[in-house]
């Protein structure tokens, strides 16, 4: 007997001067203007609600019943009862919170307004939807002042220690944030420095089941049904996975370069690296037993490895970038 087997072999990679490649970093000045729209979000947690029998005003609250129709149809999921909506904030109706100012509980209204054109429901978007309205309650919302004493309810002496720790907080998510963006900077000019063989079918389509598996989480931590996500975009499972292709591609070439980085530069996970990040994890899940018997497993333990390297690796693209590490 004769066997004929294909298989798709890792692709080549030849990697570009790392000279060519040009970031830097972008210091952010904390304003003052930043502390105090965090210090006011900070008040919304501690804001007292008070029902009141007058109308609405701008800074109030209000739990409405919705009614949503299109050519005086009921639109699909536009039943909204005990609907809460701050007057104060954005809606994602635009117009829904204006319409609402000046009613009182008990009060009804109809009105129409037109829905935003890059509505994510795209038979909304941009159509004037009619709306039937009934205030179930009006609430004022009565929101702590700035002084000592709130202070100390977020542990700090004083406003000025908060505001101190606040801008500290605010400069490290800054510099977070700049990280993030000079690797991606790095990774995006190395993969167009690269030069890569023909990539295999196999490994773009795995990296973009990995993708939808990830919108797939994220939908249904917000609540939302993909069935629905999907018919609302007018889109098929199929023509997701094809929208996933040039963003499945540059992932797949992302993880190839850093792995020649690695082999060409003897860089690898140690067996220290790995029982390190083991405690990391088992300590931020204390007493998880599916967590102790998932660090038990080979395969996630080779995933723990990859992920390490990979940071190594971008820490030694810093460092001959840059000539640091951060």
């Amino acid at each position: 007997l004769v066997f004929t087997a294909t298989v798709a072999l890792l692709p080549t990679i030849k990697l570009g001067d790392l000279a060519t490649v040009k970031v830097k970093h972008k210091a952010k000045e904390i304003t003052d203007q930043e502390i105090d729209n965090v210090l006011n979000d900070l008040k919304k947690m501690q804001t007292k609600e008070i029902i009141k029998p007058e109308v609405a005003t701008k800074d109030d609250k209000v739990i409405i019943n919705m009614e949503m129709f299109l050519d005086k149809v009921p639109v699909e999921g536009g039943q909204a009862p005990n609907h809460q909506v701050y007057l104060n904030e954005p809606h994602y109706i635009p117009g829904l919170a204006e319409q609402l100012v000046g009613l009182k509980k008990d009060d009804t209204k109809e009105f129409s307004l037109k829905f935003p054109k890059d509505h994510y429901q795209k038979h909304l978007a941009g159509r004037d939807i009619d709306f039937k309205i009934k205030v179930n309650e009006v609430f004022e919302l009565q929101h702590p002042d700035v002084n000592e004493e709130f202070a100390k309810t977020l542990g700090q002496e004083s406003v000025e220690k908060l505001k101190n720790v606040l801008r500290e907080n605010l400069a490290q998510e800054a510099k977070q944030k700049d990280e993030q963006k000079i690797e991606i900077e790095i990774l995006d000019q190395m993969i167009e420095a690269a030069e890569f063989s023909e990539i295999p079918d196999v490994l773009i389509n795995a990296e973009k089941n990995k993708i939808f598996q990830e919108l797939k989480y994220s939908l249904e931590n917000q609540g939302i049904d993909l069935e629905k996500y999907l018919k609302d975009l007018k889109k098929t499972e199929e023509d997701i996975y094809k929208d996933f292709a040039e963003q499945a591609l540059r992932r797949v070439k992302a993880a190839l370069l850093s792995r020649q980085v690695a082999i060409e530069n003897k860089i690898k996970a140690e067996k220290a690296d790995l029982d390190a990040e083991v405690k990391q994890i088992k300590a931020a899940y204390p007493d998880n037993k599916n967590v102790e018997e998932n660090l038990k497993k080979p395969e996630v333990l080779d995933t723990l490895s990859l992920t390490i390297q990979n940071r190594k690796v971008m820490s030694w693209l810093k460092e001959q970038i840059l000539g640091s590490k951060a």
